[in-house]
């Protein structure tokens, strides 16, 4: 029993260290990634406006809210900027957490020296997650288009 025992935990361990060491590896984002307080890419401006409600400032491309700010490109959603931690991620992360929060939220960065988290990793998709980072901590969160792959 006892035999039975230990290699039920070995395999448990060696279960545990396999996905701990897949959760750092550059995984790919799903769409489902790309929405900050129910704003996802490609939202229309009603749909903004319904979950945020009005902005402090609206033009055709950039809507102002306090700590938050929507871009657009025609009528769509293209990217959500956040500099406040009253807002989060699809996944939970906030300004103010610590960079290492992402990796273990997101795996590791897809782009080598940055915090970008790639909707496709290896292919030329301009979505994901980019992070400004300062004293190890999140200070700006960008969510949508932020790959300028030109």
């Amino acid at each position: 029993m006892g035999v039975m025992i230990r290699a039920f935990l070995a395999l448990l361990m060696a279960s545990s260290a396999t996905s701990a060491a897949a959760q750092h590896g550059p995984k790919a984002l799903a769409d489902s990634d790309l929405v900050v307080h129910s704003v996802a890419y490609g939202a229309d401006s009603t749909t903004v406006r319904r979950a945020l409600g009005a902005p402090l400032k609206a033009g055709s491309v950039v809507w102002v809210y306090r700590g938050l700010q929507v871009l657009f490109e025609g009528a769509k959603v293209v990217q959500v900027e956040v500099s406040d931690p009253s807002y989060q991620t699809a996944r939970g992360l906030r300004v103010g957490d610590p960079v290492e929060r992402a990796t273990t939220l997101y795996g590791a960065s897809c782009v080598r020296g940055h915090f970008f988290y790639c909707r496709t990793v290896g292919s030329p998709d301009d979505r994901g997650i980019s992070l400004e980072v300062l004293g190890g901590r999140i200070v700006i969160m960008r969510v949508g288009a932020v790959l300028d792959l030109d």
